[in-house]
């Protein structure tokens, strides 16, 4: 997932990069080779990331210690089911509604 956010990053800054060059150029015109650095320089930098690999960040210990605690205590605790299971009061049968047929 570290990989993807990295990649997300940098995906998005090249392109906010090459938007706001783009204003830049439209100025300057002397500034135009820019235009063609940038998405070099994106892809020798996404070529650079993928030759060294970024270490995958770990979960803290405090965290596990404390996630692991929580599973326990929830296995710990009977079903939960058992604490909602009531006898249920059977239902009660409303009355027909009359047939009666007022004639005027």
């Amino acid at each position: 997932m570290h990989y993807v956010m990295v990649a997300f990053v940098m995906a998005a800054g090249a392109r906010v990069g090459g938007l706001a060059l783009n204003n830049i150029v439209s100025l300057q015109m002397v500034l135009a080779p820019l235009l063609y650095l940038l998405p070099l320089a994106a892809a020798g930098g996404a070529l650079w990331l993928m030759s060294h690999p970024i270490r995958e960040p770990t979960t803290p210990t405090f965290l596990e210690n404390l996630f692991k605690a929580a599973t326990r205590l929830m296995r710990s605790l009977p079903n939960a089911r058992a604490w909602t299971t009531r006898t249920q009061k059977p239902l009660r049968r409303l009355p027909a509604p009359s047939r009666e047929v007022n004639s005027p």
